[in-house]
């Protein structure tokens, strides 16, 4: 939609008379409207179509917040309804501010393991039907396969653009010993167990996927709304845990945060020996994944996915990749040093 067209377009969506529109200049995945009518208001949101593995946000997302709503939970946007044609959803339009890493103290720490564990404990029954969540990993070969996935469109990528030659030496240089050495690595930790054999039923769980601070609305009246599921589905939980503690965001919280998180965790879920061992044997191939993901600008269906919601500005581009590439090369020293 461009925003000549926004109000009109916007229009089709809802039986009721829109009244006003708001682009809300959202600088994440996907396009975000404000949308108020004679009946309330309503977030509107436009899901980006460009995906190199063709993920279906939009749709699975509708999926799991109705399948939450449906289950009783009331902190989650409530869904109105999904225009799978167009990509579009429509949720109730939710007031809040995202709190930034400093402010994040125990009551919150406590709150968004309630959410998850509260998710997590949700019947076997439910489980077994459910769709595997985006690169999931329910058997520890799967952990190594997402990183050799990336590392491969890495490899790929020719010596063009601006950055060209120090993408290049960098994958060539550094990415591609260290996540051969990583998967030396690897292979010794696993090498008692079969890793291609999932991990039982009932450790799986259906999570949220994305679970951190950046997804998480306080209103003012302090009211907690949990947003976010584009990538959700069915997966180990071990996967979800040990993302949530190498995200950006959780490494800028205050010292004791994340291992308190770790411990409310373990009081509300009590998880057995063996998600102990997943945790200590793939938190090396998830913190890799994560030098992998800033690495994202190197396909050109990513680039159109950035272009989509961030509109086509090639120095916004540009400084976008400065800022992604200077991020892993970071991370990829923090995690050879």
């Amino acid at each position: 939609m461009s925003n000549a067209e926004d109000a009109e377009k916007i229009q089709n969506y809802f039986d009721e008379q829109v009244l006003a529109v708001r682009d809300m200049q959202h600088r994440g995945n996907n396009r975000l409207f404000e949308v108020r009518t004679e009946e309330g208001r309503y977030l509107l949101k436009q899901y980006s179509g460009f995906q190199t593995d063709n993920w279906p946000r939009g749709e699975r997302e509708s999926m799991f917040v109705s399948f939450l709503w449906g289950k009783g939970f009331r902190d989650i946007p409530q869904p109105i309804r999904f225009y799978g044609i167009d990509n579009v959803g429509v949720f109730s339009f939710e007031e809040g501010e995202v709190l930034d890493p400093s402010e994040v103290g125990k009551e919150d720490i406590k709150d968004l393991v309630d959410f998850l564990a509260r998710v997590y404990d949700i019947s076997i029954d439910d489980i077994k039907g459910f769709p595997l969540a985006r690169e999931a990993c329910v058997t520890l070969s799967r952990y190594l396969e997402v990183v050799d996935v990336r590392v491969d469109v890495a490899l790929q990528y020719g010596s063009e653009g601006p950055f060209g030659q120090r993408v290049k030496s960098f994958v060539d240089s550094m990415v591609r010993p260290a996540a051969l050495k990583l998967r030396d690595e690897f292979i010794k930790r696993t090498r008692m167990y079969n890793t291609n054999k999932e991990i039982p039923l009932e450790e799986q769980v259906i999570t949220p996927a994305d679970v951190g601070f950046h997804n998480l609305l306080i209103s003012p009246e302090g009211r907690k709304v949990f947003l976010d599921f584009e990538y959700s589905g069915r997966n180990d939980p071990v996967h979800t845990i040990a993302h949530f503690m190498q995200q950006d965001n959780s490494r800028l919280l205050r010292e004791g945060m994340l291992s308190l998180f770790l411990e409310e965790y373990r009081k509300r879920r009590r998880p057995s020996d063996f998600f102990e061992e997943r945790l200590r044997i793939v938190m090396p191939t998830v913190e890799m994944g994560w030098v992998l993901r800033y690495l994202n600008f190197l396909s050109p269906t990513y680039r159109k996915h950035v272009a989509f919601s961030h509109g086509d500005d090639p120095e916004y581009m540009e400084r976008f990749v400065e800022e992604r590439l200077t991020k892993a090369e970071e991370r990829l020293g923090e995690l050879t040093s």
